[in-house]
């Protein structure tokens, strides 16, 4: 009888060791729960922190763009005819500038002012007859 009951114990022993667990001990084929907790704290860390740097990224190119920019209703309120000086005189400086020569025509000049509140590289274009202050408007257009 106890040749059985030593035999019975053998083919137990062999079989948890073949098994799953692999005489690892309970619960091995899990990870620790401290583990597990210290990853997810670093999956939402790095998230929190990307999710800072956009926000900033975002309110740096906001800033941006409302830099040099009038509103909708103030671009449509000049007047063709208007001169360059006069517009920059009623916004200040354009974000940008552009003068051309074309062959017979004479000088063109076209400034640039953000639109305020617009998303990215909204823009109003004024164009002016002339090269100078004196240029009058000839053209203006939302880009």
């Amino acid at each position: 009888m106890d040749g059985q009951l030593l035999a019975g114990a053998a083919a137990a022993a062999s079989t948890e060791e073949v098994g799953g667990d692999a005489g690892l001990g309970k619960g091995a084929d899990r990870p620790p729960l401290a583990g597990t907790l210290l990853v997810i704290v670093g999956v939402v860390g790095c998230a929190a922190l990307v999710g800072g740097t956009a926000n900033e990224i975002d309110k740096g190119i906001q800033k941006e763009q409302n830099s040099n920019a009038i509103t909708n209703k103030q671009a449509r309120s000049v007047k063709l005819g208007t001169t360059r000086g006069a517009v920059e005189s009623k916004f200040g400086p354009p974000k940008s500038d552009q003068e051309s020569t074309n062959e017979g025509l004479g000088d063109d000049t076209c400034i640039y002012y953000n639109v305020k509140g617009g998303e990215i590289l909204d823009q109003w274009q004024f164009c002016f007859g002339g090269a100078g202050k004196s240029g009058k408007l000839t053209t203006k257009n939302r880009l």
